[in-house]
């Protein structure tokens, strides 16, 4: 089997890199919609749920969170490596858009159900907090993205004075459809496996 040169050592993008890269976003996309509604699945129920043991269970696990959660953690851990492994270079680079994605999805999560509790007993303080928290850490990327600390995930490289080829493998058009269709396969996908098991 070969394994991808690392992104720093290759001179071009090939066709197998791209498939790659398409195969890491549609991975990575997969695991956050999953980790997002099985998060929302558990908060529904107060929070917190517990599946098997011998002792007796006072709030049990929606269906199918228990299977789904690890598998959508190591579903987007991985997709995420072998995204970044494969990625053009000088590309749009995703690599920490998804952290702040991940942060600020599940932050919305505990921002709804704080302000609307599943026993409807009031804002629940404790999520507040974890909203804050998660927003702090979803938003800090991005700023280093904003200040050119970090690539840019539209234009990539270009702020820096290095150019996009206009047309190729390479080209900012070519590799932003490339991000956003593998995005929206990884989205339905999830979508459908969730339908498909309720």
């Amino acid at each position: 089997m070969n394994f991808p040169e690392p992104h720093n050592q290759r001179e071009t993008f090939t066709p197998n890199n791209a498939l790659w890269t398409s195969i890491g976003l549609v991975a990575t996309a997969f695991g956050l919609t999953l980790i997002y509604f099985m998060m929302r699945a558990v908060m529904a129920v107060g929070g917190y749920c517990a599946e098997g043991g011998p002792y007796v269970i006072a709030t049990p696990c929606p269906d199918n969170v228990a299977m789904l959660t690890p598998i959508s953690i190591f579903t987007m851990i991985v997709g995420i490596f072998i995204y970044m492994g494969n990625r053009a270079k000088n590309g749009p680079d995703w690599t920490m858009f998804w952290w702040s994605a991940l942060f600020l999805s599940l932050g919305w999560n505990f921002v709804e159900f704080s302000i609307y509790p599943p026993d409807g007993s009031g804002i629940a303080w404790g999520w507040i907090i974890c909203a804050v928290l998660f927003g702090l850490m979803g938003f800090a990327p991005l700023l280093l993205i904003g200040s050119g600390g970090l690539p840019h995930p539209l234009f990539g490289r270009e702020k820096e004075g290095i150019k996009a080829p206009e047309s190729g493998l390479e080209s900012r058009n070519f590799l932003l459809v490339l991000h956003f269709g593998s995005v929206l396969v990884g989205f339905f996908l999830a979508q459908f496996l969730l339908q498909s098991l309720s």
